[in-house]
Formats: C-alpha cells, sequence, structure tokens
C-alpha cells in the first residue's frame, strides 16, 4: 500500500519473497531473523524507514533469542508519515 511513497519498501518485499528454508528447527527461523536484520542494516545507510525497522526487528529478535517476551508492544510496529 506504501510502495509509491516509500520505494525502500520494495527491497524488503525482495526479501521477504525468498523461499525459506525447510523448517526443521526454530534455529533455522532465528536464523532467517538474523538474516533480515543484517539485510536491513545494509539497507539503513540512506533510509530512516528502514533504520526504524531495523531497531524495532532486531530488538524483538533479541527479545526473542533471550526469551525475555519484550517485544514491541506498541499499537502499530512502524507509523510511515503521511
Amino acid at each position: 500500500m506504501h510502495k509509491a511513497s516509500f520505494p525502500e519498501l520494495v527491497t524488503i518485499e525482495r526479501f521477504l519473497d525468498a523461499p525459506l528454508p525447510e523448517a526443521g528447527s526454530d534455529e533455522v527461523y532465528l536464523e532467517r531473523l538474523d538474516e533480515f536484520c543484517s539485510y536491513l542494516h545494509q539497507q539503513s545507510v540512506s533510509s530512516y524507514l528502514i533504520r526504524h525497522l531495523h531497531h524495532n526487528l532486531c530488538a524483538d529478535v533479541d527479545a526473542l533469542k533471550n526469551n525475555s517476551f519484550t517485544f514491541i508492544q506498541e499499537e502499530y510496529y512502524i507509523i510511515l508519515p503521511k
């Protein structure tokens, strides 16, 4: 819905459209989330939107790894400016 206004979202969509490996354990999903965090870090250099998503996602991945369950608990993960 917001790709026309925020073309950087297309790069995220491409990453998310890549096929996932066969899931044999939770570690496979954590590896994929780590890959996504790394990908967002690379893309965040020139985009505030990506930096914001990177920060929130990495905080949630760290919480998941540590079983702390202190995930981002806002109503929305990110609010896009109009």
